[in-house]
């Protein structure tokens, strides 16, 4: 249906970022670097400590300045790099935050930046050579989400990929890895991460949903199928994932099913407006209208606003030859001045028309979406 609003955002994160449910994971500082600023004090770690602040503050800029302070005073110490390309990131400066963790990591194959790993100044070289690719690691991780955001998914996938060939089971960048599989069509390595996840964490729904849309998308139905039936067992009050259920229903013609996936979600969420317009929808392209009227009415009732509820029911009056019902209701559409739910009303109506070409209440609403 056009008129429906997307509950799922095509990005990244199968989340980006940031969708209903947390497909996508942000940017991760090091366990040493949190421990670290909060030795305070003065001198190197009390400008971390004052940074660090500022960035939970939100205070991107300030937090910013202070590194600069860290990295002047220690400019061989990978850390201040790290944690200015964290700040950077959230203040929407990528390109500065990918310089800085390609710093970062450029610094950690050299002799003068590996004995400035940790904080604990009495730790034998070797013992700092240990921590490198721990810090490489989360370095990989950070400038792949930063790639994301500048949607360079090869280079992202390249980054989430060295990270997990030292951390194998990063949740994380499994599940980061997989939305940037989707978004470039590499199906297979996209749902090889959900598995990965699925195996050790069989309660996260998000790897469900990510491996569904990745099935979806590579034309593997059944799987789909399976994998969005699961993620509704483990939250069955999130209607997203009826949303996606709907998708492959819809797609692949199957009403009726897509008529009792939405009937069981406005049993699970009653008052779910959403939830009511699309089984109202269902309905209709099952054939059901009054059931479909009943439905939408019902979506209407709980949200006044549900435009796309109230197209739905106009579009029945409609193909039901019952213009003096449809009309008001598709002039309070119209009045609305929502171009996107107008534009989606007029493209069901022309659906409509290609089944029931001579009725004359489908091309009054017709020329009625038309002319608005």
């Amino acid at each position: 249906m056009n008129t429906r609003p997307a509950l799922i955002a095509s990005v990244i994160g199968i989340v980006a970022i940031s969708m209903a449910a947390t497909a996508y994971v942000g940017v991760r500082a090091l366990s040493w670097l949190t421990s670290s600023s909060a030795l305070g004090g003065v001198g190197y770690y009390g400008i971390n400590s004052v940074a660090n602040n500022y960035a939970t503050q939100g205070n991107y800029p300030a937090a910013i300045a202070e590194y600069d302070k860290m990295i002047a005073m220690r400019p061989n110490k990978q850390d201040g790099y790290m944690l200015r390309a964290m700040a950077e990131f959230r203040a929407h400066q990528f390109k500065p935050a990918i310089r800085d963790n390609t710093t970062a990591l450029n610094l950690l194959t050299t002799r003068a930046g590996i004995e400035e790993v940790g904080f604990n100044p009495n730790a034998s070289y070797q013992q700092k050579l240990n921590c490198v690719p721990e810090a490489q690691a989360s370095l990989y991780y950070n400038r792949a989400v930063v790639y994301d955001n500048l949607n360079d998914l090869p280079h992202a996938i390249a980054d989430y990929t060295a990270d997990l060939a030292i951390h194998p089971h990063d949740a994380d960048a499994h599940q980061n890895r997989a939305w940037a599989c989707l978004k470039t069509k590499q199906y297979d390595l996209g749902i090889s991460d959900c598995a990965a996840n699925i195996a050790r964490h069989p309660k996260r729904v998000v790897d469900y949903s990510n491996r569904g849309q990745l099935y979806a998308a590579k034309g593997d139905t059944s799987h789909a199928i399976a994998d969005f039936n699961t993620a509704i067992a483990l939250k069955p009050t999130d209607p997203q994932y009826y949303e996606l259920l709907s998708q492959v229903y819809m797609k692949t013609r199957q009403y009726a099913k897509d008529e009792a996936n939405w009937k069981m979600a406005t049993e699970v969420m009653p008052q779910n407006s959403l939830s009511w317009g699309n089984y109202g929808w269902a309905q209709y392209q099952a054939g059901h209208l009054p059931a479909s009227i009943a439905s939408s009415q019902h979506a209407v009732q709980i949200d006044p606003s549900a435009t796309f509820a109230k197209a739905n029911i106009a579009l029945c009056y409609a193909i039901a030859n019952q213009w003096d019902q449809a009309a008001p209701i598709y002039r309070d559409v119209i009045g609305r001045h929502d171009k996107s739910a107008v534009t989606g009303a007029l493209g069901d109506v022309r659906d409509a028309l290609k089944t029931h070409p001579a009725s004359p209440s489908l091309r009054k609403a017709a020329a009625l979406l038309t002319d608005a």
